[in-house]
Parts: structure tokens; C-alpha cells; sequence
């Protein structure tokens, strides 16, 4: 018997013996977890000397609201641009004497103004906790702490 007609009758009986390599399994693409969401919605507080002086509100419809201080930027627009890592804050009707103090803190948490369109832009990521509004440092509040009062001692 010669080896040509030798492998039509091996290559049959491998197949149906199974003995034929089977072609891998599919490999499954990694599963990669979505990026953090980067917001800056809810509360920021300007605590000076551990006393509240005043609130920013940041909506989850793109609305700002200074509470407690700073009304006359009031209504705020914001925006984050993922991409670049930044917070847009417009203020379409603050007066433009109360915008002047933002050009101050070009380089000094604020990292551009643009008085004409009246938008103030920040670095904005993950690990953003504090922005320098016209001066005064907001921080975000930590909302998951809750506080628990001190039980009263008895004499």
C-alpha cells in the first residue's frame, strides 16, 4: 500500500473518531468597566472657618444655583467636557464688574476666562473636590457620611 492511498482511508476514520483537531472556542473580548461618571452635581460649600458661607447646587439638568451668597452670577449654566477635563460655568447675566474678579485666578484654580461669553472654565476630573469661585473655595460635599449627634452625658 502506498502512503497516498493510505490517507483516504486514515482521514475519514480520524473525522469520525473525533481525533481531528476542533477549532478553539471563540475568544470572549475583556470586559472593561464603564469610566467613573464626572459630574459635579450636587452640593459645594464655602467653609470659612468651619461656618458655612455659602452653597453652590449643581443640577443634574446642567443649572447652577448659589445659595447663601454670590446670587447676583445666578442663573449659572455648566457643562463638562469629558474629553478635555473640563467645567464650563456660564454666567449670561452676572454684571460685568462681579465677572472682572475671575481674570485674578487665571493660573490660580480657575484655568481660563472668557469675559465676552462670560464662561469661566476649570480643570474638571475624578479627583476635582475644591473650585476657586471669584476668590472663595467651594468643596464638594460628601453626602454618604452621615452625621450621628453625640449622646448626651449625664452628671
Amino acid at each position: 500500500m502506498n502512503l497516498p492511498r493510505l490517507s483516504l482511508y486514515l482521514i475519514p476514520a480520524c473525522v469520525l473518531s473525533g481525533c481531528v483537531p476542533k477549532a478553539p472556542p471563540p475568544v470572549k473580548p475583556p470586559v472593561v468597566a464603564a469610566p467613573a461618571e464626572l459630574s459635579p452635581v450636587g452640593t459645594w460649600e464655602n467653609n470659612d472657618r468651619g461656618k458655612s458661607q455659602g452653597k453652590m447646587i449643581f443640577k443634574a439638568n446642567g443649572e447652577l444655583a448659589f445659595q447663601g451668597g454670590m446670587e447676583f452670577y445666578n442663573p449659572v449654566h455648566w457643562d463638562v467636557d469629558k474629553i478635555n477635563k473640563k467645567l464650563i460655568l456660564t454666567m449670561p447675566q452676572a454684571p460685568d464688574p462681579k465677572l472682572d474678579i475671575f481674570k485674578m485666578y487665571v493660573g490660580d484654580g480657575v484655568q481660563s476666562f472668557d469675559r465676552a461669553q462670560k464662561k469661566v472654565t476649570y480643570h474638571f476630573d475624578e479627583q476635582t473636590t475644591t473650585l476657586n469661585i471669584a476668590g472663595w473655595i467651594f468643596s464638594k460635599v460628601d453626602n454618604s457620611k452621615v452625621d450621628i449627634p453625640a449622646e448626651p452625658t449625664l452628671r
